[in-house]
């Protein structure tokens, strides 16, 4: 009887460590999964800045050039402190997964003059935070809503034939 139980209990502890080790090898194949996800991520994310920012970057240059041969230094001037301003915030996060709120809305903000500035028909924006989120640490991915108004840009207004207005609002959803 004595033998029974003791193997009873060799038994049922030796099916517990089986499914613990089970469960541990369950859990740390996810997180690496998970890992794995996230890199991946995280270099799509990098691939896309990598695009955007030197197509920008020449673009921005070429705008600078055209004021400076038509002689418009103020316009130049102007355009080109913006654009340095951008490069910087730009350079800042670049090393960055994330970036706050803030910094997120002051790039687009300097993108979004300096792409108006670019147009024939200059067009109108307005970047709004929702109150709510005002003050609060939000994070975002860097340049994660810069390629959605670039699109809207090129492939909305550019062929307009008058100004056009672009609304960009930052709303917490529940």
């Amino acid at each position: 009887l004595v033998a029974r139980i003791i193997f009873a209990l060799l038994l049922a502890a030796t099916i517990v460590l089986i499914f613990r080790a089970r469960l541990n090898w369950v859990r740390k194949r996810e997180r690496a999964q998970e890992e794995q996800a996230r890199q991946l991520n995280e270099l799509k994310l990098q691939a896309l800045r990598a695009q955007m920012d030197p197509h920008f970057i020449f673009n921005c240059l070429n705008s600078i050039d055209s004021f400076i041969i038509a002689s418009d230094r103020e316009q130049a001037s102007h355009y080109l402190g913006r654009f340095a301003k951008l490069i910087r915030l730009i350079l800042q996060h670049s090393d960055s997964t994330r970036v706050p709120l803030e910094r997120e809305v002051e790039m687009l903000k300097y993108y979004l003059e300096l792409e108006a500035l670019r147009f024939k028909h200059p067009f109108t924006f307005e970047v709004r935070v929702d109150e709510e989120l005002e003050g609060e640490p939000v994070e975002l991915p860097t340049m994660l809503v810069q390629p959605y108004i670039e699109n809207a840009i090129w492939h909305g207004l550019r062929h307009k034939d008058s100004a056009g207005h672009i609304k960009v609002e930052f709303r917490l959803h529940a």
